[in-house]
């Protein structure tokens, strides 16, 4: 008989906080118009931060070579947020651009 494999507790962790992320640079995306650069400056900090966490947790979760399915996402949420930032940070809040 052959054994299921189930995900464990880290790859929901994983999943929860890959889905947050896009979540919340969508959210800061329809939203920022309103804040306050503080407030931005907050909410980039924090996407920050839960990227820090998301590649720790790659390190940790993708060690073979197959494992891209985990990388691409954190990737392409990474570089979203990237150019999230310096549109908002550098195009919009500019003196030179504003």
């Amino acid at each position: 008989m052959q054994r299921l494999r189930r995900p464990d507790g880290l790859q929901k962790l994983f999943l929860l906080l890959v889905l947050c992320s896009y979540a919340a640079g969508a959210s800061w995306g329809l939203m920022a118009g309103g804040l306050s650069f503080g407030a931005e400056l907050l909410f980039a900090v924090m996407m920050f931060g839960l990227f820090l966490l998301l590649a720790k947790l790659v390190v940790i979760r993708a060690r073979r070579r197959g494992d891209n399915y985990i990388r691409v996402p954190i990737l392409v949420a990474a570089v979203l947020t990237i150019l999230l930032i310096q549109y908002r940070f550098i195009y919009v809040d500019s003196p030179l651009f504003g």
